[in-house]
C-alpha cells in the first residue's frame, strides 16, 4: 500500500481486521513482525525511530460534535500547515466545496 503525503486517509473494515494495528504500525507505535513501513524513503525502526511528521486519530478520538469527521480531521491536519484545501463531497451537501 502506498499513501501519498498531504492527503487524509481513513481505514474501514470489520472489527478485528487490523485497522488499528496498521495505524499503530504506520505511526511507529509498534514494530511489525513482518513487512515494513517506509516513510520518505526511510524505513521505520531501521533508518528512523518515529515518523517526523504524521498525524493520526486512533481508536476513540475526541471530535468536535458540530463538525463532520472529515472536517475534524481537516482542522487537525491544518495545524501543521501542510494540508491544502481539497474538493470534497460529504454526502449531506448539495455540491462540491
Amino acid at each position: 500500500m502506498e499513501l501519498k503525503s498531504g492527503n487524509i486517509y481513513g481505514f474501514r473494515g470489520q472489527n478485528g481486521c487490523g485497522k488499528t494495528m496498521l495505524m499503530r504500525g504506520i505511526c511507529g507505535l509498534i514494530i511489525p513482525t513482518s513487512g515494513r513501513v517506509v516513510i520518505d524513503g526511510k524505513e521505520l525502526h531501521k533508518d528512523i525511530s518515529m515518523p517526523k511528521s504524521i498525524g493520526a486519530l486512533i481508536e476513540n478520538p475526541a471530535f468536535l460534535p458540530q463538525y463532520t469527521g472529515y472536517e475534524n480531521l481537516r482542522m487537525l491536519a491544518s495545524l501543521s500547515g501542510k494540508i491544502k484545501k481539497r474538493r470534497y463531497f460529504t454526502g449531506t451537501e448539495t455540491g462540491w466545496t
